[in-house]
């Protein structure tokens, strides 16, 4: 097994107000459950004082996206600010004032369970699939690049940010 076409970071970081459970909550919800990956969660470490809040979250995402391919994710959540509560037309909210950032990188694992095939011949062969049949290889990173970009674009939708 091995990584491969490793894409650069991105990177959204915002500041001001915003929900803070909802924000947590959203990160595994929406790759879990509208983009189908298992996401772990390697690190969390959280404080609370004195009406202050603060979060760092360190995640994985993986997605078999055939025999011979696994898209990944990995991402750091950093979210920290003061306690507030806002009250407007549609009532009271609890949210926290301050920033929040996520980093997130991507990559292509090969090999695994689908090994491809070994020997000269089906080498070429599958090497001639690859190429002129079905380009796996260009369709993973597709994937991968419009679920992390739709990954960032819902993130901000969602949480009214904007990215810096």
């Amino acid at each position: 097994m091995g990584k491969d076409s490793i894409t650069s970071e991105k990177k959204l970081t915002y500041e001001g107000l915003f929900d803070f459970v909802t924000t947590y909550s959203y990160i595994k919800s929406y790759l879990e459950d509208f983009k189908h990956y298992d996401v772990t969660e390697k690190e969390l470490e959280e404080k609370s004082k004195g009406g202050k809040k603060e979060i760092k979250g360190n995640y994985t995402a993986e997605l078999e996206f055939n025999d011979y391919y696994t898209l990944h994710m990995t991402f750091e959540l950093k979210m920290a600010g003061k306690e507030v509560t806002i009250e407007d037309e549609s009532g009271t909210h609890n949210l926290v004032e301050g920033s929040a950032s996520i980093v997130i990188n991507t990559y292509l694992e090969t090999g695994g369970m689908g090994q491809r095939p070994k020997g000269p011949l089906a080498e070429f062969l599958d090497k001639v699939y690859s190429k002129y049949i079905a380009d796996e290889k260009k369709e993973a990173i597709i994937r991968l690049s419009k679920d992390t970009s739709e990954f960032l674009a819902k993130f901000k939708q969602t949480l009214n940010f904007k990215a810096k």
